[in-house]
């Protein structure tokens, strides 16, 4: 299956063959699963990982607003209480969705919204992937497969992985969920 097909099936909660994958880190991270995979290329690392989106990201040219925080509209952290007005709104997609915050637990906001919307980055970087072992990793993402099996879920970290976390983690977690070629 083609990464824009399982990514619509997937939202669609239509059959598709793995979740889709969404990747993202910070360089030295990114530098270490390369050499890990003896890569040269961040397009061969996006492939080798099952990395399903590519992105433009045009370089911002407007006014300073200093630190982008909740005053300037990104929402960290808790965001259970927002989530019905952004549905209201025209929301598809929660990016990312960051489980270890107050009233974020993945399973209750499934029965609470998954029918309205679709969530996206629920892996944790704090706990799990920093502190876990790979086993502990497996589990976490098979709890994900388990939870989303009829879809709804775009597969990835709840934010950047951070050098902390262990290589062997951070494979077993994109392993788990079906990604590594």
């Amino acid at each position: 299956m083609e990464p824009r097909d399982r990514v619509r099936a997937a939202l669609a909660r239509g059959a598709f063959d793995r979740l889709p994958i969404k990747h993202l880190a910070v360089a030295e991270v990114d530098r270490r699963l390369s050499e890990h995979f003896c890569l040269r290329h961040e397009a061969d690392l996006l492939d080798r990982l099952g990395h399903d989106f590519r992105e433009i990201r045009p370089v911002y040219r407007g006014p300073d607003f200093g630190p982008m925080d909740s005053e300037h509209g990104i929402i960290s952290g808790s965001a259970a209480e927002f989530i019905p007005t952004l549905i209201a709104d025209g929301l598809d997609v929660l990016d990312v969705v960051q489980t270890s915050a107050a009233g974020m637990d993945l399973a209750e906001l499934k029965r609470r919204f998954g029918s309205e919307l679709a969530f996206a980055g629920t892996f944790c970087v704090q706990h799990v992937l920093p502190h876990g072992t790979p086993a502990q990793v497996r589990a976490e993402v098979r709890r994900r497969l388990d939870l989303f099996a009829d879809g709804g879920l775009i597969f990835g970290p709840s934010h950047q992985i951070q050098p902390d976390a262990p290589t062997a983690n951070i494979l077993a977690m994109y392993e788990a969920a079906g990604g590594i070629r």
